[in-house]
């Protein structure tokens, strides 16, 4: 089994710099899921 590292956040704050469009893209798409205007593909799985 691989060794997992857990980050504090201060750790993952440092290691992954936010971007704020980024969020801004994120939030939109989170709006438009919510509200209905995005058209979700059924989840595939391959045998």
């Amino acid at each position: 089994m691989p060794n997992i590292k857990i980050l504090t956040e201060a750790e993952l704050r440092k290691t992954v710099p936010l971007d704020i469009n980024v969020i801004d893209c994120i939030e939109s798409a989170f709006s438009e899921l919510a509200s209905g205007k995005v058209i979700m593909p059924p989840i595939l799985s391959m045998p």
